[in-house]
Formats: structure tokens, C-alpha cells, sequence
């Protein structure tokens, strides 16, 4: 699929120095663009996650409840050191681990909790992409017959 040009420009606008804010913007409008609001069931909701060593961005795509993409955000500058790309890979690793399991999400969408449960999937295929600025990795996790997620595939796409 090709980005449309509202989605080009969001990204041209992105500084020559970015931190991970910068991107928030451009990857919304992305993932609008590939998932439509009003045209379709899906829903994208942008979570934070803070701790005290760091903040996590993810953007969950839900259809209509339920998880069906996941994506995850890390500044650009997380890519010149291997630690920081190692916590990245831990951190979307754990996530889909989750996916799956007993446990369920809790974030905010439109200042209300919301409980994103991971074990009702819907569809044969989870795609996860981790985020560092314009570098992406691809992940995928495969349900079984009884909708239960097994193995995970990374590729990493260098743009």
C-alpha cells in the first residue's frame, strides 16, 4: 500500500534531530489512514506507558474490541546504542507474550479506563511493529485452531 500524501507530508514535517514526540503525529495519521474510523469498525488507541527509566508509546488497533495491531514507539536515538535496541526488542517481546495469555491491558481512551483483553482474539495472525523513528521491525504471532497465539517472526525493514 502506498502512503497517501496527507500521510508523506506528516512525515516530511518530522525535524532533521527528532525525538519519539515527533512521530506521534505522523504515525496516528498513518494508522488512520490504513485503519478508517469512519468507514470501518477499527479503533486506534494511543497508550502511555511510563516508568521511571522510561516512557513507552504504543498505539493499539482494536476491531472492535479487541487487539487486532499493535504498534510501539522509540525515539531515533535509541538505534545508536545496541542496550537501547535490546530493551525495544525485550519490551515488544513481553508485550507479545502477553497476547494470548490471562492478562489484560488497562489504558485510558477518551479520559475512561478501558480493559483491552488479550485472550479473545479475532483474527489467525497478530502484526506488531516496533518503532525507532523511520526504522521498523516487523513482528508476527500466529493463532492456533483454538485461537490461541504461538509463534513469533521478526523482520527488521531499514528505511
Amino acid at each position: 500500500m502506498a502512503w497517501s500524501t496527507p500521510v508523506r507530508s506528516r512525515f516530511q514535517r518530522v525535524p532533521s534531530n527528532p525525538s519519539e514526540a515527533d512521530f506521534h503525529g505522523p504515525y496516528n495519521k498513518l494508522l488512520h489512514s490504513a485503519f478508517p474510523l469512519h468507514t470501518t469498525n477499527f479503533t486506534v488507541v494511543p497508550q502511555v506507558e511510563r516508568s521511571s527509566a522510561d516512557v513507552k508509546v504504543t498505539f493499539a488497533v482494536l476491531l472492535p474490541d479487541h487487539i487486532v495491531f499493535i504498534l510501539e514507539l522509540k525515539p531515533p536515538s535509541h538505534l545508536a546504542f545496541p542496550s537501547t535496541r535490546e530493551v525495544a526488542e525485550r519490551q515488544i517481546r513481553d508485550r507479545l507474550k502477553d497476547v494470548g495469555s490471562s492478562r489484560s491491558l488497562h489504558c485510558t481512551h477518551l479520559g475512561q479506563l478501558t480493559v483491552l483483553d488479550y485472550t479473545d482474539f479475532p483474527l489467525p495472525t497478530l502484526h506488531t511493529i516496533s518503532a525507532m523513528g523511520t526504522r521498523l521491525s516487523f513482528y508476527t504471532k500466529e493463532a492456533d485452531a483454538r485461537g490461541c497465539l504461538l509463534q513469533l517472526f521478526i523482520q527488521t525493514l531499514r528505511t
